[in-house]
C-alpha cells in the first residue's frame, strides 16, 4: 500500500476527542512498527499525535521529547 494511502486511512480513524485519538494513533503505530514504509508511516503519525495535543500544551511535550523535560 502506497504511503498516502496508508496516512489518509489512518487520518481519516480520527474523531477529534484527543480521548480516544491518541490510543487509535498508539494502535497505528503498532499495526505499522514493523511495515516496509514503517519510518515515514510513524513520523506522520507522530504529526498527528502533536496535532491532538493541546496549544499550550505543545511546548512541554517539546521538551520531553527532545529530553529536556520530565515524563
Amino acid at each position: 500500500m502506497e504511503l498516502d494511502k496508508i496516512v489518509t486511512e489512518i487520518a481519516g480513524g480520527l474523531t477529534g476527542n484527543a480521548k480516544t485519538d491518541l490510543p487509535y494513533l498508539m494502535s497505528q503505530v503498532e499495526k505499522y512498527r514493523n511495515h516496509q514504509l514503517s519510518g515515514e508511516i510513524l513520523r506522520a503519525c507522530g504529526r498527528l499525535v502533536f496535532g491532538c495535543i493541546p496549544e499550550k500544551k505543545r511546548p512541554e511535550l517539546c521538551r520531553i521529547v527532545s529530553g529536556r523535560g520530565r515524563l
